[in-house]
């Protein structure tokens, strides 16, 4: 018979009735139980019984943890009397006294403590009962510990105290407790800090009090140099600061950065406490490590009031930080127009420099702060003054697309024409840029539209050169010189857009140049060779020399045309190009791109001049798998009339036939098949066009595949079939079709139970019946799918739909003839399956169709048993209603008084213990019945 696991001990009866053997028990729930509870009368009578003390539950408690930890002081007298280990801990390594201090029963802890507890034993990451009652506010329990002994100045993990756990949680009475005993008010944790700063840090003045009255030192650093003054400082606590003070803290004290308390009580926008301490005579204009003082973070901040504060008592205006800035550049950074108008008043020099040689002016220009850029110019800033590079405000603002700063300046009469070192003029860096707006601006207020590079280049050539198509369309229409070459080749605008593949580019600026130009007589000249060049390009949009070359965007002209649809410009480019197969930097080659578009014409034109059909990506795509992806049905049928290859494969080998079927594309598919395409070629991953089809559920696409041969039981990844994943995924019209052109319902794949409950694999019913798909187990059965076929594993459709609680689905198959027993490979049967995911209903199904409730695991387990593990009560009254041999025990063969006690338990602790002296104490019944005592109780 199998082993069921008891909470009471077994006792053999010799011929007289008499208990003579004992068997200890199994486990400690039934000791653990009623401690827990607090019944002193039944945990007295399990003891004598014969339980031991301390025995570990399945919980990883001990009784005496149990009673500890729910204040049933009786019942820890009573275990500690029998012999309990005081100090035994549970799994998570707790004590009976933590437990107790934690759940603030100070009885209890006096009762450990009185019976030896070790009362500074340590628990998980270092904790005592010391640290978790001054962590809690548990200011008896704390009292109580240090009366016994508790190491006052103990430290965690982190080096903290007792004392600064206090401290930090603003227990009061805990902290005068421990100060009482002499706990070491200046011991520092790992980061150095002390209880005082702890506090001082949350701002719990009377802690506070308490610390300085106990005489901790008022200074004390952490390991950044910061003291409690600066935390009471940073977070605004007067009455806290104006106390450490009094004890003579050190005011101007810095830490490891240079900041000091009046520094921090400005960056915390503490008004109150900036007066506090220049009132008490703090040191204005101290230096951080950076160079900063307390106005320059009162400007960075923008705090106004406390800049002019600071000012009035004295602050200085000019003290600059290590790279020069001042506080007014300080307030212009971060844009504080009332703080930098503030300090020009009170005396800040509008255009002082820092280290960089940048003003006021030129850091507002950069970061577009305009309200401040007209501040500054109303007060006397320059706007034409230039860094040692050249560059002005005016420049700084083109450079970052700044338009409103740009109008600004100009209207205050910056120069427009006034160029950097590197000869770039405002509307050169904005074309640059690709600023339109700004460009189009600085034309309307004249600035030199030909305004020339050292290299020769223009406005217009440098938007040519770096793609800004509206900056170009503007300095075209307002006349920019199109024959003046530079740059890069020395070439003109025209030729450097070609060369660059522009498309876009060549037709407008072609539009603008004239049927002849004459070179531009200014220096550099253009060479003759590109003189040719340009006159060539009066006779037609498209220069005629390597047109299709890759530019420095890896692109070429014909591609781009393609990509953009523009006929025209295709056939003007075809016209001239030396190769219709030149990639961009991607792979992607003219023939693609259109394919990929569906572009019909564009493709006829490029396979008549010789493009490749057989080019290929990085990823192994060809134009026939790009147009049959996207459903180009006309680019496919001239793709395959040219000789395309019909199972050429990319890297993951898939054809197009399968891109096709995978976007259900049913006309490419039947085109591709008509072309003689592999209906059956599998990718990389073992899918099929089939496969990948019937994932998706194309009906329409499976039809086609099928008629074309498409073989039905193919198998895929991991040997799935069509069938089987389209049974997963409830696609009944795909189950239902396939079996119509000769899938086998019984084909298994060769996948394997993962585990009892997530079984994988095995023939399409089986998934069905797992993923709770009736419909189509309906038409799998009715098809003659066999109703006990497995898995690797063993588990059969009825097992898949017990364990996921799947009722009519197992219905179905018990009325269709399902083994209501067969069990797996580690013999599960599906009742046991049913009792552990705890389905009331089909364990009642299952039972009436006479499923055995005596079958066992290797374990000895049987579904009572599990449901008993599990605590599924309504399940065990069911299968003991159904079957009186579970009652049945190793030397007894009936026992009407525990199936009796299944459903009458008795209500008190007497009358259980008449039970138990009545019945065999070790039966599963009497664990079931002692449990529902309990709870009646």
């Amino acid at each position: 018979m199998a082993t069921t696991p008891c909470l009471l001990e077994t006792r053999e009866q010799d011929d007289s009735g008499r208990m003579t053997q004992q068997t200890p028990f199994d486990d400690g729930n039934a000791l653990a139980a009623a401690a827990e509870s607090g019944n002193v009368e039944i945990v007295e009578f399990l003891i004598e019984c014969g339980a031991s003390v301390d025995v570990v539950d399945d919980r990883g408690g001990t009784p005496l943890i149990r009673a500890a930890a729910n204040g049933h002081v009786e019942v820890v007298k009573l275990l500690v009397n029998c012999g309990a280990d005081v100090d035994l801990v549970n799994t998570g390594g707790y004590t009976p006294l933590v437990y107790a201090a934690l759940t603030r029963h100070t009885d209890v802890v006096a009762a450990l403590l009185e019976a030896g507890a070790d009362v500074d034993k340590l628990g998980p990451s270092g904790t005592t009962a010391l640290r978790i009652a001054c962590e809690s506010d548990l200011s008896d329990v704390v009292t109580l510990l240090l009366k016994y002994g508790a190491n006052k100045d103990f430290t965690d993990a982190a080096g903290a105290t007792p004392l600064m756990i206090a401290s930090e949680h603003n227990h009061e009475l805990v902290v005068a407790a421990l100060l009482k005993y002499g706990a070491n008010v200046d011991k520092q944790d790992r980061d150095a800090r002390t209880a005082l700063l702890i506090a001082s840090f949350r701002g719990y003045l009377e802690v506070v009090k308490l610390l300085l009255e106990s005489g901790a030192s008022v200074d004390l650093e952490n390991n950044d140099g910061n003291n409690p003054l600066m935390c009471a400082a940073l977070h605004g606590y007067v009455a806290l600061a104006s106390l450490l003070l009094d004890r003579d803290a050190d005011i101007d004290m810095s830490n490891g950065q240079g900041w000091t308390p009046l520094m921090f009580a400005v960056l915390g926008g503490q008004d109150d406490i900036v007066s506090l301490l220049v009132a008490r005579g703090a040191k204005l204009d101290k230096q951080r490590s950076d160079g900063a003082t307390a106005l320059h973070i009162a400007c960075e901040d923008g705090r106004l009031d406390v800049a002019r504060l600071l000012i009035e008592k004295g602050a200085s205006v000019g003290m600059t930080k290590n790279g020069g800035d001042s506080p007014l550049m300080a307030a212009v950074t971060a844009g504080h127009v009332q703080v930098a108008t503030m300090l020009v008043k009170w005396g800040a020099d509008v255009n002082v420099v820092n280290k960089k040689c940048w003003t006021p002016l030129m850091k507002a220009a950069e970061r577009g702060h305009t309200h401040l850029v007209e501040a500054l110019l109303s007060l006397a800033a320059a706007a034409n003054f230039q860094r040692p590079n050249g560059a002005t405000a005016l420049n700084i603002a083109c450079e970052h697309g700044h338009f409103d700063v740009v109008v600004t300046l100009v209207n205050y009469g910056a120069s427009v024409d006034l160029a950097d070192n590197e000869g770039y003029t405002p509307l050169i860096t904005a074309a640059q840029m690709g600023y339109s707006d700004i460009v189009q601006f600085l034309v309307t207020r004249n600035a030199n539209l030909n305004a020339r590079l050292p290299s020769g280049g223009t406005a217009l050539l440098t938007a040519v050169w770096h793609k800004r198509l509206a900056a170009v369309r503007v300095l075209l229409d307002n006349g920019a010189d199109t024959s003046l070459c530079g740059d890069y080749q020395n070439w003109s605008p025209l030729i450097a857009a070609s060369f660059s593949g522009y498309t876009d580019f060549v037709q407008l600026i072609y539009e603008r140049t004239p049927s002849y130009t004459e070179p531009s007589s200014e220096k550099p000249n253009c060479s003759a060779e590109n003189s040719d060049s340009v006159d060539s390009a009066s006779n037609s949009a498209f220069v005629s020399i390597a047109v299709d070359q890759k530019h420095r965007n890896g692109d070429t002209a014909l591609r781009i045309a393609c990509d953009q649809g523009q006929m025209k410009v295709v056939e003007g480019l075809l016209g001239s190009t030396d190769d219709v197969n030149l990639p961009d930097a991607r792979g992607w080659t003219p023939l693609m791109t259109a394919a990929a578009n569906g572009d019909i014409n564009i493709v006829a034109a490029l396979i008549s001049k010789g493009a490749d059909t057989t080019a290929k990506l990085t990823n192994g795509s060809t134009s026939l798998m790009i147009a049959s992806q996207s459903g180009h049905l006309s680019v496919v049928r001239l793709l395959l009339h040219v000789g395309a290859s019909t199972d050429i494969v990319d890297t993951a080998g898939c054809s197009p036939l399968a891109r096709a079927a995978a976007n259900q594309h049913a006309d490419v598919v039947r085109l591709l098949a008509d072309y003689g395409a592999d209906v059956n070629l599998a990718d990389n991953a073992g899918y099929t066009p089939l496969i990948l089809a019937s994932v998706a559920g194309y009906i329409d696409v499976i039809e086609i595949l099928l008629k074309a041969g498409a073989d039905a039981n193919k198998t895929g990844p991991e040997g799935a079939t069509a069938l089987r994943i389209a049974s997963e995924l409830e696609r009944l019209d795909v189950v239902t079709i396939l079996i119509e052109y000769g899938a086998s319902v019984d084909l298994a794949d060769a996948s394997a139970a993962i585990d009892k409950r997530h079984p994988v694999g095995g023939p399409a019913l089986l998934t069905a019946c797992f993923h709770g798909n009736l419909d189509v187990a309906k038409v799998l059965v009715e098809k003659g799918a066999s109703l006990d076929l497995g898995n690797e594993d063993g588990n059969t459709p009825l097992i898949c739909a017990a364990a996921n609680g799947h009722e009519a689905l197992a219905k179905l198959l018990l009325e269709s003839g399902a083994v209501v027993d067969q069990a797996n490979n580690q013999s599960w049967t599906p009742v046991m399956f049913a009792v552990l995911g705890n389905h009331l209903a089909i364990v009642s199904l299952l039972v009436e169709r006479g499923a055995n409730l005596a079958k066992q695991r290797p374990d000895g387990a049987t579904a009572f048993r599990i449901a008993w593990e599990e605590g599924h009560l309504d399940i065990a009254r069911l299968l003991v209603a159904s079957d009186s041999s579970i009652s049945k025990t190793k030397r007894e063969s009936s026992n009407p008084a525990m199936r009796e006690a299944t459903y009458q338990a008795p209500s008190s602790a007497p009358d259980l213990r008449i039970f138990l002296k009545g019945a065999v104490v070790g039966g599963i019944l009497a664990v079931l019945a002692y449990y529902t005592c309990l709870r009646k109780k």
